[in-house]
């Protein structure tokens, strides 16, 4: 009971850094003759977001010059939103993730771009889609060797920094005939790609013969921007169901749900981010319960009490 608390304790310090606020003030576009030299993010008509510093401005256009030193020719009259990025926040302004509508695997709560489409490898046997129908409902999509799952959620904006998605998974195994239902909430706080993200649900399976509650789930998660290009993702998964418990040897085993957690799957990434292309280079470690004459116990892949991390690489394309 000892080692649940700490882990506990570790995954809450790990996840719980406040996001960074006030990054951005909102100004008008006849001021910005004044804010020339100053570091902006302009959002277009199309969804299109540009950043750089407002090198000069016109009575048709504006003219921004990105990290890279090119310059971005801007027609005024498309412009719907010009950001005044923090002066404080050196490069990490200029951070833009093109994989921002996810932390590890599971989508954040805030709403996809319409029309953002992306392309997803995880491990390289897994394939996922993720598309934006409007502002507030997207769809996701995955297909590998075990099986599909596809995604439904539908999301709310909470004010200018917080959003909460509503949704489920829905997936079937290629191997037999076996499915699982996850419906679940996401909430979010902070930005795209910096934030914090809290996400509970429910999975039920069910064959050609039955349909049951398997599992409870609760997920932590963390964006932490490091660099205009760099960030540590972390998501942590809690997972109750029904521990066995071997009684006094196996043949008096029996299972039965338990207040305690039954699995523990804390995952941290490095990502390399930018606009187009995004990659993840992390670990999982999968550690689950047991329990044997009222005793707890931790067990990971290489047995009891041994705890043998899992790479994790993926990499997102965006489209559009």
């Amino acid at each position: 009971m000892k080692n649940i608390r700490s882990i506990s304790i570790v995954l809450l310090l790990l996840i719980c850094m406040v996001p960074v606020f006030g990054q951005f003030q909102e100004i008008m576009i006849e001021a910005l003759p004044d804010m020339v030299g100053a570091r902006v993010r302009v959002s277009t008509e199309s969804d299109a977001t540009f950043q750089g510093t407002l090198y000069s401005v016109t009575d048709e256009f504006i003219l921004i010059q990105d990290r890279d030193g090119q310059i971005l020719t801007i027609v005024k009259a498309v412009i719907i939103e010009v950001l005044l990025i923090d002066a404080g926040l050196d490069e990490k302004a200029y951070y833009q993730d093109s994989a921002s509508n996810r932390l590890l695997v599971m989508p954040t709560g805030f709403p996809m771009e319409p029309g953002e489409f992306h392309i997803a490898d995880q491990e390289i046997a897994a394939v996922t889609m993720s598309y934006g129908v409007n502002r507030n409902f997207s769809l996701w999509g995955g297909i590998s060797l075990p099986g599909a799952l596809v995604s439904a959620r539908y999301i709310w904006s909470l004010g200018d920094r917080a959003a909460l998605s509503v949704g489920s998974f829905a997936g079937i195994s290629w191997m037999e005939f076996l499915g699982i239902i996850i419906p679940y909430t996401i909430f979010s706080v902070g930005e795209p790609e910096d934030n914090f993200t809290l996400g509970a649900g429910t999975a039920f399976t069910f064959d050609s013969d039955d349909f049951s509650l398997d599992a409870a789930i609760l997920v932590l998660g963390r964006k932490w921007v490091l660099s205009d290009t760099t960030a540590i993702v972390t998501e942590n998964w809690i997972i109750w169901g029904q521990i066995t418990d071997y009684g006094v040897d196996y043949e008096t085993s029996s299972r039965a749900w338990d207040f305690v957690p039954w699995m523990i799957v804390p995952g941290v990434a490095f990502r390399i981010a930018g606009e187009k292309f995004s990659w993840d280079i992390g670990v999982v470690l999968p550690t689950w319960v047991e329990r044997s004459s009222g005793e707890y116990y931790l067990e990971g892949l290489g047995g009891r009490g041994t705890f043998v991390p899992v790479p994790l690489i993926s990499l997102t394309y965006r489209i559009d």
